[in-house]
C-alpha cells in the first residue's frame, strides 16, 4: 500500500469540500456544538475547521503526512494512519 500513501502525499492542496456537498454534510451532522467528531480521511482539515467553528471538537486521520501537517494546525488533532496496515491510534 505504499503506492497509495505516495499518491496522496503528492496531492497537495486539492482536498477541499465545498458548495452543496459541504452543506449536505453539515445538515447530516446537525448542530455539532459540544460533540467530538472523528474525521476519517481528514485531508488538510478543511471540513473539520468548518465544524470546529460551529462548536465541535474534531480529530482527523489521513494516510498523507503532508495533509496531516496542515490539518493539525487547524483542527484539534490529526494523525497519520493507514487503515490498510494499522489500527486506530485511540
Amino acid at each position: 500500500m505504499k503506492s497509495l500513501k505516495i499518491y496522496y502525499d503528492s496531492k497537495i492542496s486539492t482536498y477541499k469540500i465545498k458548495g452543496r456537498r459541504l452543506q449536505n454534510v453539515i445538515e447530516l451532522i446537525g448542530s455539532p456544538k459540544n460533540i467530538k467528531i472523528l474525521d476519517v480521511g481528514c485531508a488538510e482539515g478543511y471540513l473539520g475547521a468548518v465544524l470546529e467553528k460551529k462548536g465541535a471538537k474534531v480529530f482527523g486521520i489521513d494516510i498523507s503526512s503532508n495533509a496531516v501537517k496542515k490539518a493539525s494546525k487547524i483542527i484539534s488533532g490529526a494523525n497519520i494512519v493507514d487503515l490498510n496496515e494499522q489500527t486506530l491510534p485511540f
